[in-house]
């Protein structure tokens, strides 16, 4: 099932995804008023259930293979797919007992679109702008 086929891209696309990732989460904890980089226990406690999220979803969904940087339809259409499912395991890791921040259905909703949105226009940027030929 894993569809992580593109090894010459693959260092590009995981180190643009962490980038994007990273700075949705930069982008949160400032909108709550709360400085990544003064609290950077705080931020990476934050960042790892997503990073994990997307490092297991994204794979598996097959964000990584060839087809989905075949147009920048199929880029949007598995960056979305992927986001939502390493979203969803993201809030069902915030939920554990010795994480912070727990399991929202608003949070869910607000990360999913918001990180959507970066993670969309980062790989259509990609593809529908000529950067990587596949």
């Amino acid at each position: 099932m894993w569809k992580f086929d593109i090894s010459s891209l693959s260092p590009l696309l995981i180190t643009g995804d962490m980038l994007i990732l990273m700075a949705f989460m930069i982008l949160g904890q400032l909108s709550h008023d709360m400085i990544p980089w003064k609290r950077p226990d705080r931020y990476l406690m934050g960042i790892l259930p997503f990073l994990i999220g997307w490092l297991v979803a994204a794979p598996i969904i097959g964000a990584y293979s060839y087809d989905s940087l075949s147009s920048p339809i199929n880029a949007a259409l598995y960056a979305a797919v992927a986001w939502f499912f390493a979203d969803l395991l993201a809030m069902l890791i915030r939920g554990l007992p010795f994480m912070p921040g727990g399991f929202a259905i608003s949070f869910f909703l607000v990360s999913y679109f918001i990180g959507a949105i970066m993670l969309v226009s980062w790989r259509v940027g990609l593809v529908g702008f000529g950067l990587i030929d596949t």
